[in-house]
This record gives C-alpha cells, sequence and structure tokens, in this order.
C-alpha cells in the first residue's frame, strides 16, 4: 500500500476508534484546510485533520537511506464565539486536549503492534501544539515524524 493511501486509511481508523471524532479529512495546505474547516458546522464537532506528509532524506550512505516522513493530526472544535465566555473558550482546548490524549495513546500502541507505517514511529518527534481560530476552529496539533524505509 502507498504512503498516501496507508495515511487516509490511518486517519479514518482513528476516528473509527475514538468515537469522539465525528469526521476527519486529509489536506495539503493552508487553502485546502481552510475550504475544508469553512464549510463544516459546530454539529460535526470533533474533526480529525491529517497533513499531506513531508518526505526528506536521512542516510550517510545508500545502504541505510530511510525517509523522514513528517506529518501533523489536528483535533479542532468547530466555534461560535458568541456561545463562549472566557472560561468556556478555554473549556474547548480541554476538550480537544482529551482527544488528543487518545489519539497520541493509539499511535503509541499502534508503533509498538507493528502497524503498517505507524510503526516508524519516532516517539522522541511528538509536539502538540495549541491551534487557536483555525477558520473558526480551535484545538491541538500533534506533529510526529516516522522514518522509514523507502
Amino acid at each position: 500500500m502507498n504512503k498516501i493511501t496507508w495515511f487516509k486509511n490511518y486517519l479514518q481508523q482513528t476516528q473509527d476508534a475514538i468515537t469522539e471524532i465525528k469526521r476527519n479529512r486529509m489536506v495539503i495546505d493552508k487553502s485546502q484546510l481552510t475550504k475544508y474547516l469553512d464549510d463544516q458546522s459546530s454539529a460535526s464537532n470533533f474533526l480529525l485533520i491529517g497533513v499531506l506528509p513531508d518526505f526528506s532524506a536521512k542516510a550517510n550512505t545508500a545502504d541505510d537511506f530511510r525517509l523522514v516522513n513528517t506529518t501533523q493530526l489536528m483535533i479542532l472544535k468547530k466555534t461560535t464565539y458568541s456561545e463562549y465566555n472566557y472560561d468556556d473558550f478555554y473549556g474547548i482546548f480541554e476538550e480537544t486536549y482529551a482527544i488528543v490524549e487518545l489519539v497520541v495513546k493509539k499511535m503509541l500502541n499502534d508503533s509498538l503492534q507493528g502497524c503498517a507505517e505507524i510503526r516508524f514511529l519516532n516517539p522522541e518527534s511528538i509536539q502538540i501544539q495549541p491551534v487557536w481560530d483555525e477558520s473558526h476552529c480551535n484545538g491541538w496539533k500533534i506533529s510526529f515524524s516516522l522514518d522509514m524505509f523507502l
């Protein structure tokens, strides 16, 4: 299976495993992300977004050549700001972070189980950062890399 098909399938498997996630989508860049998020409603919360990976080489020789697949997953909640006060707004980040924890645990477990491409997960590469007002969505992004063979 090619790497793009695998990633798209992994998004669906993640949605299937985490019932709080209502939709998933793979995007290439910010303009595609914006278009997709603009078309969503708060009824479709929570959203799992996968950013198409970048690939870079990691090797000293041709014998140890690997591709480092760097990508992001985002857990987002569509937000209508008029409905939220200060505390409610930060509650969105608490809600979405609880889902982020489930996603990261799934990624780590899948990598230990040797599941497809995720078995190449580099745990040290995992970073979790807040996402604020991305097309009226808030939540978190999980950046990570997979050190895989060609």
